[in-house]
């Protein structure tokens, strides 16, 4: 899509007829208006006209094509994941998938459709759960019987009949790269089971798309007159409207095609073909660079057997921008049009002026530069373009440093994806805006901005500078501070910017004030500075540091806690600060709890400096990953060691436990006074727990590892342990056997034996760890405030064998449960769950897997994958590591071992382990919390006995992973595995979402019925948002300020006239676009919000209440009447007759 937001459709050649001629010198092509019309006018307008006629009835006519590829992600590769796809035309039921999984064959679809009809697409469980369910309708488009017409559904506006998880366009469902079987689509739709979209009139969208495209083409062209491409052709070829041009200039003809061939060698980028830096658009509003048009299309003619494997887009290796060995043919549509987009009007006087560069992001490894990349940056003020970068591809930068601005309409920032996908299409954007008449300015990253074409995770703001975004923006002569990184297509709208930045610039006044009088022993006058200032801005690090440092000499923990937390989560603080806050926020937990530890172990011992490779291979030693400087945000360390000669040509096989963290490793060998790197991680991609093979010269090597904070928000220094082994002979590669023998009350005695140097996981529920033919470690994963980690549920055990092989075992004690006191799932009573243990790390293989099923074992319901070999209840698998076994069985004695605790009409079970029973307190108190906060919210309604049920493994329910059944008799499953621990309850980003979100299922019945849709809506989120504040962290704030008040100022922008869509029906609304039901959700929850914030949490509490009892008599009224009697209940409530202006503000009509 482009700056414009037009959606773009691919094609060699898919304009209507061209109606006026290629010329064949200089002069205007298109005439200009300076008098009547005339005969000659009106017959050219009388014959465009009918071509346009003639060329919607063609197309009418046309046979179309709806064509896919899909399957199952390999995002959940090692997961039981399946999916169904059904494709519906009209009612009928044309295809049907068999179960896919995640690695099967992709299925390619082709069928046919007429232009009125209307396309269904469906994507349906199996029976296992929603989970691991990604499937993936890759390169969906619909084509014309010749295939030069590609209309993508990712650029189409569906009709959402059914959506469980909203539907991402052109990546998957988490936001990754569209990706079957190792090969990524560019476009296509990324869904979970239980998705269900209809394209209704898509044939009518493509026909609206074409005929804007076209106006504003013949617009653009009225007010360029004319267009001529200039320059030397420097060995491409160059075709307008399929006509070689031998010669330039040329003239291009409104709606014209243009076509430039290129021949790329040596992994040449695209854009670095001399023909880019030559050739140029000429009009008589001015001249661009050909690289300022984005191509409709980049087709691969020919290549080499060297071209790396692509990624698809319409169903043929794209080569994009990236560097490929062959001919490459690029097609322009629309060229007045492109060039109007391009060109920038002069602007006499300006108030501010925006100082603003972009970087492609570039990953640190060569081999993960970003090579698809093709996006443009552009600033509008209002409508009115003020600068537009070129295109920008892999490892490019270009710095905007004078961009005027009046500052009287909104500042909008639009990162373009030139129309063929957004793989890798992501920039730095940094800058500062400057205030000419108050002298001031102020980073972008400091201003509040708005999210239009994109999801809000597509945004990321860093606050400091990071080595990628050094790397990225190190051809560029800036000071860095501050960047968006931001993934295309996206708009940043920043709105009365001028205000907020005086705003900003008094708070930080405000916090000096503040900092003078505590020093001078005003503390009551410092603190009210300090509220003034961070009402001014609540982003303002300095606000949070200095009241935790009052907090400290005051001596309450919790506040400063508190304080430190707010600082993390919200503030713009510069990396020095965060790790202060962060290395605090440990110790006052550590205070706050007693000094008890949250686990017991201990570190390996260092290793000796620069020691002889023999000495290292006698026990295993930790390794130190540090900042080399405050505000270095990657965390390094490395080991040197000396092999000598006695051993050179032998191998050397190691294993880092990272502490599931990912890290970069090499090995470099010291020649001269250079290091040359002779081994690194595969793929150059970071790794956990990555396994070392070299074999060996003699000399002086060193083992470096490198952290990147960005990844996972661990930013603190940290140990790792590491573990070498040498040998004459090449070593085998390392194997794990696990055997699991299930019993009969949930437990499991577990073996493992194992060869080679390998890390192991270990459930925090493990008892008895013994290790034989080994030295070892064992170490709990990284915990840091905010820090995002997928290794929850589990230590890690790092093996050194000191014989061939070493053997570790275990009980499990609750490796299997069923669920005896469920109401709502019979096959969990006398069926018992069980998941295997996946490997850690990505080169170790295979693994076998044994599981003896518990005696008594009867019919096995579920079974995934397929065993090898079954011998009785004895089963057989072999996997690769990241995969696990999951068995789902009839077991009518199975007694699981529970803990209980009961609070009011909640009972709430775990798995009953030593581990569960230290942190069940901490964990119970949060969900009471929770619990008495939503009550209130609800108007003091309970049900008569809720169950709270926390599992081991996933949760699975029948058909869905986790569930509520909500009404007097609730229950609620979730996952324990890695929540009932320090992680989520002290240090995982919004630890208590889980919680707060499944409790607001049994308090919703307490809403009563018939409220209207925006009412229901809204009390959904803001009962969830009272849990997660009642949980005791900030972050419910962040999801407000981030999420929820951002969504609801851009439906205020989208929709600012009455009658507002809130107003329709819940069907109505559910079929709505994504984008749109997202903000309407958010608009939802700020009428709640706003009422609660004047008024009290008690007004909804009462009305709650009144309409449980049956007081509002809402249901079966139409929505007009219901909305009334809502707003007239809230009047009455508040005493304040201004409620209903505040509902007409928000677009109501009653």
């Amino acid at each position: 899509m482009d700056a414009t937001g037009v959606c773009g459709v691919s094609g060699t050649n898919t304009s209507p007829p061209t109606l006026l001629p290629v010329g064949e010198g200089s002069g205007s092509c298109f005439p200009t208006r300076e008098g009547g019309e005339g005969i000659r006018s009106f017959a050219r307008k009388l014959l465009l006209l009918s071509l346009l006629l003639c060329t919607t009835l063609a197309h009418a006519d046309t046979r179309w094509h709806f064509r896919a590829t899909i399957g199952v992600d390999d995002g959940v590769l090692g997961r039981p994941g399946a999916a169904i796809f059904r494709v519906f035309v009209g009612e009928e039921k044309v295809y049907e998938s068999p179960v896919l999984k995640a690695g099967d064959n992709p299925v390619t679809l082709h069928i046919p459709l007429r232009s009125t009809d209307t396309l269904t697409l469906e994507v349906a469980d199996t029976g296992d759960g929603h989970g691991g369910d990604w499937g993936n309708w890759c390169d969906a488009r619909i084509q014309d019987d010749s295939g030069e017409t590609t209309i993508w559904l990712s650029d189409l506006h569906e009709q959402v009949l059914q959506e469980w998880i909203s539907t991402r366009k052109d990546r998957n469902i988490v936001g990754q790269p569209l990706k079957l079987r190792g090969r990524i689509y560019r476009k296509g739709l990324g869904t979970i089971s239980g998705s269900r979209m209809r394209y209704i009139g898509w044939y009518a969208q493509w026909q609206e798309q074409e005929r804007r495209l076209r106006q504003e083409e013949q617009t653009a062209a009225r007010r360029l007159q004319f267009l001529r491409l200039e320059g030397n052709l420097r060995g491409a070829q160059l075709l307008v409207n399929s006509r070689p041009v031998t010669a330039l200039p040329v003239q291009v003809p409104p709606n014209g095609t243009v076509q430039v061939k290129v021949t790329l060698s040596k992994g040449q980028s695209l854009w670095r073909h001399p023909a880019f830096e030559s050739l140029r658009v000429r009009s008589s509003r001015g001249s661009v660079p050909l690289r300022q048009w984005h191509p409709d299309n980049i087709q691969l003619l020919t290549t080499s057997s060297q071209t790396p494997n692509l990624p698809i887009l319409n169903g043929s290796a794209y080569p994009g921008a990236s560097g490929v060995d062959g001919e490459v043919q690029l097609t322009y549509r629309t060229p007045f049009r492109q060039t109007a987009a391009a060109l920038t009007p002069a602007l006499a006087e300006a108030r501010y002026t925006l100082q603003m560069w972009c970087a492609v992001c570039t990953p640190a490894e060569p081999a993960l530069t970003s090579r698809h990349t093709t996006l443009s940056v552009a600033v509008y003020e209002g409508q009115t373009l003020r600068a537009r970068t070129r295109l920008l591809s892999a490892g490019e930068t270009q710095s905007l440093p004078d961009i005027s601005l009046q500052g009287n309409a909104p500042l909008r920032i639009v990162v373009d994806d030139a129309g063929d996908g957004n793989l890798d299409d992501e920039v730095y954007i940094g800058g500062a805006i400057i205030d000419h008449a108050n002298r001031r300015s102020g980073p972008l990253t400091s201003l509040p901005y708005l999210l239009e074409e994109t999801s809000q995770e597509a945004v990321q703001v860093f606050h400091f500078p990071t080595s990628e975004m050094r790397r990225s923006a190190s051809s560029l002569s800036v000071s860095l501070g501050s960047a968006f990184r931001v993934q295309a297509p996206a708009q940043l709208v920043l709105e009365g910017y001028g205000a907020v930045m005086a705003r900003l610039h008094r708070s930080a006044g405000l916090v000096r004030e503040a900092e003078f009088l505590w020093k001078a022993g005003k503390a009551s006058e410092a603190v009210e500075r300090l509220a003034l200032a961070r009402n001014l801005d609540e982003g303002n690090p300095q606000v949070y540091r200095l009241r935790a440092q009052m907090a400290k000499t005051a001596s309450r923990n919790d506040l400063e806690l508190q304080a430190w937390k707010r600082l993390v989560e919200i503030a713009r603080a510069d990396l020095p600060l965060r790790r202060q806050a962060k290395e605090r926020i440990a110790e006052l937990y550590r205070l706050l709890d007693g000094n008890r530890p949250e686990w017991e172990f201990r570190l390996p011992p260092a290793p000796p400096p620069n020691a002889d490779i023999d000495a290292l291979v006698q026990g295993i030693w930790r390794l130190q990953l540090k900042p080399s400087s405050p505000a270095d945000d990657t965390q390094t360390g490395e080991l040197r060691f000396t092999v000598p000669r006695d051993r050179s040509g032998w191998w050397l096989q190691g294993c880092i436990d990272t502490r599931g963290l990912a890290v970069s490793a090499s090995l470099e060998h010291r020649q001269g006074d250079l290091w040359r790197s002779v081994w690194r991680v595969p793929d150059s991609e970071p790794q956990q727990f990555p396994l070392l093979e070299y074999q060996l010269s003699p000399g002086e090597y060193r083992l470096r590892l490198q952290h990147d904070s960005t990844r996972d928000n661990v930013e603190g220094a940290f140990h790792v342990a590491l573990s070498l082994l040498v040998s004459q002979e090449k070593p085998a590669s390392p194997s794990q056997q696990w055997t699991y023998r299930l019993r009969t009350d949930g437990s499991a005695e577990v073996e493992v034996t194992t060869v080679g140097t390998i890390a192991l996981s270990v459930p925090f529920t493990a008892d008895g760890v013994q290790v034989e033919g080994a030295r070892y470690s064992l170490l709990p994963p990284v915990y840091e405030y905010l820090s995002r980690l997928e290794l929850r549920h589990a230590q890690v055990l790092l093996l050194q064998p000191t014989d061939k092989g070493a053997t570790v075992r275990f009980r499990w004690l609750d490796a299997a449960y069923n669920v005896p006191m469920t109401r709502y799932a019979p096959d969990r009573k006398e069926h018992f769950y069980f998941r295997s243990l996946a490997g850690l790390g990505k080169a170790q293989g295979e693994m076998e897997v044994v599981v003896h099923l518990p005696e008594g074992t009867g019919e096995i319901a579920t079974l995934v994958p397929e065993p090898q070999s079954r011998e009785g209840s004895t089963l057989h698998f072999r996997l690769p590591q990241e995969r696990v076994v999951v068995v789902n069985a009839k077991h009518p004695q199975m007694d699981t071992r529970w803990l209980s605790a009961t609070y009011r009409r909640m009972s709430v079970y775990i798995p009953d382990t030593p581990f569960y029973r230290r942190w069940l307190p901490e964990y119970l108190a949060l969900l009471v919390r929770i619990y008495d906060r939503e009550q209130r919210v609800v108007g003091g309604y309970e049900p008569e006995d809720a169950l709270f049920v926390s599992l081991t493994a996933p949760a699975q329910l029948s058909g869905y992973g986790g569930a509520t059944w909500g009404g007097p008799r609730s229950e609620t499953w979730i996952a324990c595995t890695g929540r009932v621990g320090p992680y989520n309850l002290r240090y995982e980003a919004g630890g208590d979402g889980v919680e707060a979100h499944e409790l607001k299922w049994v308090f919703l019945h307490g809403v009563g019925e018939g409220l209207p849709h925006w009412l229901q809506t809204g009390a959904v989120i803001y009962i969830e948002e009272q849990g997660k504040l009642a949980g005791n962290t900030a972050f419910p704030d962040v999801w407000y300020q981030r999420a929820l008040r951002v969504g609801a100022e851009g439906f205020r922008k989208r929709f600012p006239k009455p009658p507002t869509p809130l107003q329709w029906s819940d069907s109505e609304f559910r079929q709505q676009p994504a984008a749109q039901r997202i903000l309407g959700e958010a608009m939802a929850h700020e009428i709640l919000h706003s009422i609660a914030r004047r008024y009290g949490n008690r007004v909804w509490a009462e009305l709650f209440r009144r309409n449980r009892e049956g007081k509002l008599g809402l249901k079966d009224l139409p929505d007009h009447e219901r909305n009334r009697r809502v707003i007239d209940a809230l009047v009455e409530m508040t005493g304040d007759a201004r409620v209903k202006q505040l509902f007409k503000g928000w677009g109501f009509r009653f």
